[in-house]
């Protein structure tokens, strides 16, 4: 994320917001992560039981998408704090750059450590 702050020449203050929705969004995430402990074991008794149950399948993968969705949802206003943040010239450099690394096999934004 630094690297992205510095790419754009972010404010002190731009960097704060920025900052700030970083954390916010991973305290969400880690927060999923902790609720789906044991998911694993689940699907593994599921996919090694004597008669695999279709329905029993389906509906995990469909609370899986609901998952899914309602931590996008939450994650939203956090990117709207970003976007607010920034110029459109910096937002207009960012999406520059992402477009032009993606297709060099960095991840969605390009910059960080693969």
């Amino acid at each position: 994320m630094e690297a992205a702050e510095d790419f754009i020449d972010a404010t002190p203050d731009q960097r704060k917001v920025i900052d700030a929705a970083k954390e916010s969004a991973l305290a969400r995430l880690e927060q999923r992560m902790a609720a789906h402990q044991g998911e694993r074991e689940q699907w593994l008794q599921l996919l090694v039981a004597d008669k695999v149950n279709a329905n029993d399948i389906y509906a995990k993968v469909d609370a899986k998408a609901e998952d899914a969705k309602a931590l996008a949802r939450e994650l939203v206003p956090e990117l709207i704090k970003v976007h607010d943040a920034l110029t459109p010239a910096q937002r207009q450099k960012l999406a520059e750059h992402a477009k032009k690394m993606h297709g060099r096999g960095h991840g969605p934004g390009g910059f960080g450590g693969h």
